[in-house]
C-alpha cells in the first residue's frame, strides 16, 4: 500500500468515527432536536366556549376552539402534549379572555397539568405528580 493510498484509509477511519458526534447536515449545535416526552393536560373548569392555545418555547403545541367545561364532572377535554425533556415553561393563553399564564413541567418525574379559569376570571395552571381525579 502506498504512502498516499494508507494516508486516505486513516483519513476515512478517522471521519467514520466522529461523523455520530457530528451534527447532521443542515444542523448546529444550537438546533439539534431534544428529546420529547409526553405530558398529560387537562383543560378544566370555567370554559364557555374559549380559544386554549397551549405553547412551549414559542411553539404552539394545542389551539382548540370553542372549549367549554362539562360541569358534572368539572373538565372540558384532556390532551397530551409532547414537550422537551427536562424543565420547560409552558405558555397557556386564552385569547377570548384576554388571559395568560405560564407554569414550568419538570418531566424528569411524572407531571399532571391542570388549567382552569376561576370564578374571579383568573388563569390558574396547576402542575402536579398525581393525576387529577374526575367523577
Amino acid at each position: 500500500m502506498t504512502r498516499r493510498a494508507r494516508s486516505a484509509a486513516i483519513f476515512l477511519v478517522w471521519i467514520a468515527l466522529l461523523a455520530p458526534a457530528a451534527p447532521r447536515l443542515g444542523q448546529s449545535e444550537g438546533t439539534r432536536q431534544k428529546a420529547m416526552v409526553e405530558i398529560p393536560v387537562d383543560l378544566q373548569d370555567g370554559f364557555k366556549d374559549d380559544t386554549v392555545v397551549i405553547s412551549v418555547e414559542g411553539r404552539e403545541l394545542l389551539r382548540d376552539e370553542a372549549v367549554s367545561t362539562r360541569f358534572q364532572i368539572g373538565r372540558a377535554k384532556s390532551v397530551k402534549l409532547q414537550v422537551p425533556e427536562g424543565q420547560t415553561m409552558l405558555t397557556v393563553e386564552v385569547p377570548t379572555r384576554n388571559l395568560r399564564g405560564t407554569a414550568t413541567v419538570d418531566t424528569t418525574k411524572p407531571q399532571f397539568v391542570g388549567i382552569s379559569v376561576t370564578t374571579q376570571g383568573e388563569l390558574q395552571v396547576r402542575v402536579q405528580e398525581q393525576p387529577f381525579g374526575y367523577l
